[in-house]
């Protein structure tokens, strides 16, 4: 659905192309042609917590029903939170439901640094390659692009000795 951009609508109630669950269901095909049309995000404009969910990836995240059970209320992933540290870079953590209670696992470093696919233009990155995050944490790198306001559409990355490999496709949707 095509939204017309107008003007007395823009801002908090501009009508959205696209939401969180508006995602699910995508083929990995169509979440790379979002990924690649989606523009890159300032440091600014993703502050504060997240809304997350799992999209679509390699093994069992390529079937309707693995992306289904990555996303049911008992996984404990639910979305990262953001914060600027200057216009250049910020920091974060992942946000982690383990019944009964919330947690914060998993801190990175963000910046806007050029993309991993060729050709295409920068992203906003998520470093986990720092002290305190175990090892196989450390070789994450998620890199996300918006795709309408409030919405983020990400990729996560894993380093090999051949360079970053696609693992999954995720979004985020900030609260407005």
């Amino acid at each position: 659905m095509n939204v017309p951009s107008i003007p007395f609508l823009q801002g908090r109630y501009a009508l959205k192309q696209y939401r969180l669950d508006s995602l699910m269901g995508k083929t990995k095909a169509e979440l790379d042609t979002l990924f690649l049309s989606g523009q890159t995000p300032t440091i600014e404009e993703i502050q504060g917590p997240t809304r997350g969910k799992v999209l679509s990836g390699i093994a069992h995240l390529r079937l309707p029903m693995g992306v289904y059970l990555t996303n049911v209320p008992l996984l404990p992933w639910k979305g990262k939170q953001f914060e600027a540290v200057n216009k250049e870079e910020g920091r974060g953590i992942n946000l982690i439901e383990l019944w009964p209670t919330k947690q914060t696992m998993f801190h990175f470093e963000t910046a806007i640094i050029p993309s991993l696919i060729q050709g295409d233009n920068d992203v906003f990155s998520l470093n986990y390659d720092l002290p305190g995050n175990p090892w196989f944490i450390r070789q994450i790198r998620d890199d996300l692009k918006k795709i309408d306001e409030g919405l983020f559409l990400g990729t996560a990355n894993f380093r090999t000795k051949n360079g970053f490999q696609f693992i999954l496709y995720f979004a985020l949707e900030t609260e407005q």
